[in-house]
């Protein structure tokens, strides 16, 4: 089995003799093209899960030195589509530090979403600071930093807490959303999440009225 011949019967549209050949020929195959053929001709067919099935047989029998960053970022967009965040993680995290940073921003993009949405702040973190840097876009700070630029030490923060109202009593909209959000951040600083929530929501009633 041979792609050209792959192609060939895919011209024609002979697509269950395709399949069928790459269900029998491919697990013994240490070809990485030949998986990298699979995996895009299935979502060629629209069957996404089934390309991510053997897109994880071209990460293993590739290196670095022939993986194709196309075939990389399809399969993590498959992935991100089908919500399998883990998936993303794990072909992330598979690839060298010099094939992350080749990565396009969409790509990243995806795979920074991924590692929030399972937990991983840290990493998405560093991720979106990579993107920012290479874009030339200013630093944001991290959380700790911008609390300690905010409030202070943890002595500060609490007495910030105790001293101010849950409610502001200013009129203006906009100093009303600003009050609300410095509070909720002291709150969550201290991991007060709860509270946090209640003070949005109840700003956010507020303005609604």
């Amino acid at each position: 089995m041979d792609i050209q011949s792959l192609q060939d019967l895919e011209a024609v549209g002979a697509h269950a003799k395709i399949e069928r050949l790459l269900d029998t020929t491919l697990p013994a195959s240490r070809d990485p093209q030949l998986w990298k053929y699979a995996s895009t001709y299935y979502v060629r067919r629209g069957m996404a899960g089934k390309s991510l099935q053997y897109y994880s047989g071209y990460l293993q029998s590739s290196t670095a030195d022939n993986r194709d960053s196309e075939a990389v970022a399809l399969a993590i967009e498959c992935a991100h589509r089908l919500g399998r965040t883990a998936l993303v993680r794990d072909y992330f995290m598979a690839l060298t530090a010099i094939e992350r940073e080749k990565l396009g921003e969409k790509t990243l993009t995806q795979v920074s979403i991924a590692l929030v949405k399972l937990g991983l702040t840290d990493e998405a973190e560093r991720v979106v600071k990579f993107l920012r840097q290479r874009n030339g876009a200013p630093q944001l700070p991290d959380f700790d930093s911008l609390i300690a630029e905010k409030f202070g030490n943890r002595k500060s923060v609490l007495d910030f807490i105790t001293r101010t109202p849950e409610t502001s009593a200013a009129a203006d909209q906009q100093e009303n959303i600003r009050y609300a959000m410095d509070l909720a951040l002291a709150h969550i600083s201290q991991g007060n999440y709860s509270q946090a929530e209640k003070i949005l929501l109840s700003c956010k009633t507020r303005l609604a009225a």
